[in-house]
């Protein structure tokens, strides 16, 4: 016989009585999906025979009871007979059923009798886990699980809340859920929004394809891969953890792989910066923008552009971002294809000449002898004479020119206030006066010559000594000089034939501009690496401070010499 409660009052454990509907509270329900078909079933039958199984609740005393498992019987009893409906319970006193007993028995009663959809199995999983302090063979045992299944649904947790949602909801099955988990959850949404949006959801074994190829190799991932061992992203822990991954040695997370690869990347690039002028990180498409630089053969620039080429602006090393080569350095290379094209076919002329050269002069034999000609061995090594191209140079040293023709220029107007008038009458002629501000023009020299007007200056010059009158002239002419083009400077320079060693030597603040690369070029120019002996191969592999020092340290060297880069042409 069921006892019937018409009045809240304690029971015993486990005691069935039938409880009316408006004494129960919901209480946590592991499952969140109805099957609509299902449900429309079940009240069906209720209605016709009332509720035959009886739904376990927990007593929470003050007349109100916890349902804990048995909420689609609790709906269809409402719809078929309204909330005076006394249902039989099966009921638990709150000393005898705690929050993970009552989880317990929820989950127990929801896989028996209508098995939950394996998000609903995860979730309550990962509730049952926190409550036997990460025990997992004690969840398995409670929930009638394999271990290896928990496993699988505790890993399912690594899937978003929608991805979840949508299994839950059998809009998506196992497999796919299981293969979304394995990528972010940012990524899943948006996977799951393009799966959702199309005429029908593909196939798990389309979708696993579908995956694999933007999947990124870790073989060949240039970033350590110690953290990737344990990541759910790798598809070897995937493997182990669900029935549906895709191929091992694989990162699913193209965010983080992409990530830590540019970290990589921007540090190889940093490591290389101070050896050579440019230092780029070549990516795809990037094919045509650079060259390895070659000295000889049919893809060599010659022994004198070689060399000049080291000092370039565009030589340099490339730091590979290519698929599949992510991280390989790649030195000496030239990231001015078009100059190098034409360096090789003007290298490639010039050998051709001078192998035409020793020809005829080997067939004109004895004749070019008697008369004093030089001959050429057969089969000697012919050397072509080819002028190397000036290099292009850095930014930094383009400004320290700068200031180097400057001041070469300002020490010769001061040689002579002819010298001042001559360049302030070309600068006049060329169309440049306009250049020079009159509010930066410094008139301390002549405190007389200040006025409003063009009268007040020229009454003011005509009571000035002749000294009075250079001086301003030289300093308008030196305040010209700070706004005028390079092309006129240079002009000047070569006008007034300065010799740019009497004001410039090689020393510290130069030498810092450069590379190694660029340092080694200037060296070999001006003779610095003879002088320095045979040592300066090693010295240069060296940090670059350490070889500017020991460089500069070099006895009985004339460091007042000016590099190609700096000379005005």
């Amino acid at each position: 016989m069921v006892e019937t409660i018409d009045k809240p009052s304690v029971v015993k454990k486990g005691r069935l009585a039938h409880v009316p509907l408006t004494c129960i509270v919901m209480g946590s329900n592991p499952r969140t999906h109805f099957d609509d078909q299902e449900q429309f079933e079940l009240n069906a039958t209720v209605k016709a025979l009332g509720v035959m199984t009886p739904i376990i609740l927990r007593d929470l005393g003050d007349g109100l009871y916890q349902l804990v498992a048995g909420e689609r019987r609790y709906h269809a009893a409402k719809l078929a007979f309204g909330e005076s409906y006394e249902i039989p319970a099966n009921i638990f006193d709150m000393d005898d059923m705690d929050e993970a007993a009552a989880l317990i028995a929820a989950l127990v009663e929801n896989i028996a009798r209508a098995g939950m959809s394996p998000a609903e199995e995860a979730r309550g999983c990962a509730k049952l886990l926190a409550e036997f302090a990460g025990d997992r063979n004690e969840v398995a045992r409670h929930m009638g699980l394999k271990p290896e299944v928990v496993a699988r649904r505790l890993a399912l947790m690594n899937a978003s809340d929608n991805v979840l949602d949508a299994l839950t909801k059998r809009v998506i099955k196992l497999g796919h859920a299981e293969l979304l988990a394995a990528a972010p959850k940012a990524a899943q949404d948006g996977a799951l929004a393009k799966l959702l949006a199309m005429p029908s959801i593909p196939s798990v074994e389309t979708l696993k394809e579908s995956l694999i190829k933007i999947a990124r190799p870790l073989a060949s991932a240039c970033f350590d891969k110690t953290e990737c061992q344990a990541c759910p992203n790798n598809s070897d822990t995937q493997r182990a953890m669900f029935s549906e991954a895709i191929d091992s040695g694989n990162c699913t997370n193209g965010e983080c792989f992409t990530a830590k690869t540019e970290a990589v990347l921007l540090e190889k690039k940093a490591s290389l910066v101070e050896n050579y002028p440019r230092v780029e990180i070549v990516r795809e498409g990037d094919n045509y923008s650079v060259i390895k630089l070659v000295v000889e053969g049919p893809k060599g620039v010659g022994e004198e552009q070689g060399k000049a080429c080291l000092g370039c602006a565009n030589f340099g090393a490339a730091v590979s971002a290519i698929p599949g080569k992510e991280g390989k350095v790649y030195e000496q290379q030239c990231f001015d294809t078009g100059c190098n094209t034409r360096m090789v076919a003007k290298h490639s002329k010039a050998t051709a000449e001078a192998a035409a050269e020793a020809a005829e002069a080997s067939s004109a034999g004895g004749s070019n002898a008697k008369k004093g000609s030089p001959t050429a061995k057969k089969g000697a090594k012919v050397k072509p004479k080819a002028k190397a191209k000036a290099s292009a140079v850095s930014a930094g040293v383009v400004d320290f020119r700068k200031k180097v023709w400057r001041t070469a220029l300002r020490t010769e107007l001061q040689t002579g206030a002819r010298k001042s008038i001559q360049m302030l009458i070309a600068i006049c002629l060329a169309d440049s006066a306009r250049q020079i501000q009159g509010s930066d023009i410094d008139l301390t020299p002549v405190p007389g010559l200040s006025g409003n007007s063009v009268l007040e200056a020229i009454q003011a010059m005509n009571k000035a000594e002749g000294a009075q009158i250079s001086a301003t002239v030289a300093s308008i002419a030196f305040t010209a000089l700070d706004s005028l083009d390079n092309r006129h400077v240079t002009d000047a320079l070569k006008a007034f034939e300065v010799d740019l060693a009497k004001t410039f030597s090689i020393d510290e603040t130069y030498l810092k501009l450069l590379t190694k690369s660029e340092i080694t070029a200037v060296a070999k120019e001006v003779g610095l690496e003879t002088a320095y002996g045979k040592e300066f191969g090693k010295l240069m592999l060296g940090k670059k401070d350490d070889a500017i020092k020991s460089l500069l340290a070099v006895k009985d060297f004339d460091f007042h010499v000016v590099p190609g880069q700096l000379a005005y042409q």
